[in-house]
């Protein structure tokens, strides 16, 4: 199955993105050219004034590629801290996975996206939490399911991080779905194996 690398970039939105997210374009144009990227996706958190940019490379290289052109790497963070509600922004912002192409994109295309980032709790192993993972995301990737998709995999140099995507039509459909036996029972494993955290994020998929 042909995978991407999905690299995640978040932060506090200043008031001006908040209000306006389509503000951001020009800054995304600094990328649009950028050897090894493909889609590229910027939004807002739901719950709270986040803001979202997400970069879709084709390898882990080519990100590696990016962050080593100091210049170019440089200028692009630079350009996010004027959305940002308490100044800088860089890598430290930023963490990267491997994800199945075909539902990691069907994930950010959808209206609202669920993001989560979880740890496994004292005495859980990573392979416990991505076994309960599983069984969440290939419920979510049922043809005739309430979810558009599910994706997860390993954040990259944190090998005891996993990182989430569920695609959704609503924030609602999510809460519905998640009140029905099946899902709280699948849910209900994944939590109590892990600490986590999770957004609802609404995306638009920037066009070069």
């Amino acid at each position: 199955m042909a995978s991407k690398v999905i690299e995640v970039v978040s932060w506090p939105a200043s008031k001006a993105l908040a209000q306006d997210p389509s503000s951001i374009k020009p800054t995304l144009e600094l990328l649009a050219e950028r050897k090894g990227l493909g889609e590229i996706f910027s939004g807002l958190q739901i719950e709270q004034p986040n803001a979202y940019v997400i970069l879709v490379w084709e390898s882990l290289d080519d990100s590696h590629a990016f962050r080593g052109d100091e210049a170019a790497a440089t200028s692009f963070w630079k350009a996010l801290e004027d959305f940002s509600a308490n100044g800088a922004v860089g890598e430290e912002n930023a963490y990267q996975v491997s994800l199945p192409a075909e539902s990691a994109l069907k994930c950010l295309r959808a209206p609202v996206i669920e993001h989560v980032r979880m740890i496994p709790k004292e005495g859980v192993t990573v392979e416990q939490t991505w076994a309960a993972m599983q069984r969440a995301v290939d419920w979510a990737n049922k043809p005739s399911g309430a979810a558009v998709a599910g994706a997860f995999g390993i954040v990259v140099g944190k090998e005891d991080t996993i990182l989430s995507l569920g695609g959704w039509e609503s924030v609602q459909a999510h809460m519905d779905a998640a009140a029905t036996d099946e899902v709280r029972e699948i849910g209900g494993a994944v939590m109590g194996l892990s600490t986590f955290e999770m957004a609802h994020v609404a995306l638009k998929e920037f066009q070069k």
